[in-house]
């Protein structure tokens, strides 16, 4: 259950409908799991205003402004720089900071890259045989 990311981890006796108290759980899990497991009970105890860094993990929150922004300001309202590891992030949409490209725009274009790069990497793309070695 930890593998897949959960924090409540129920009694392994098929019977039982109990949840495992987090002393018990940490007993009972390898080392690499332990690290895991307390990750995934952070996260768990945490509103939307808390997220974590994509690239160190560090939990930073999000503080609302009281005054309206300006619309020049209201493109950087989401972006973050992560005290612990300088790394500047999104926290809207959890992902690189994107300057000037909104979310959606964002996380299309960061799709058709990967689905591109898998295309290349498979060989799946203009693919020819040599005509000298054929391969």
């Amino acid at each position: 259950q930890v593998q897949l990311g959960q924090a409540d981890i129920k009694c392994p006796i098929t019977e039982c409908s109990e949840h495992l108290d987090e002393t018990t759980v940490l007993y009972n899990l390898p080392h690499d799991d332990i690290i895991k497991y307390k990750y995934f009970l952070e996260l768990s105890r945490i509103d939307s205003s808390t997220k974590p860094c994509p690239q160190c993990k560090h939990f930073t929150t999000f503080r609302r402004r009281g005054h309206i922004p300006t619309p020049a300001k209201l493109e950087n309202k989401y972006k973050i720089q992560c005290p612990s590891c300088q790394f500047v992030w999104c926290f809207k949409c959890h992902s690189p900071w994107h300057e000037g490209v909104n979310c959606k725009e964002y996380k299309k274009g960061d799709k058709l890259l990967r689905h591109w790069a898998n295309e290349i990497e498979h060989g799946q793309r203009n693919a020819q045989k040599c005509p000298k070695c054929k391969v």
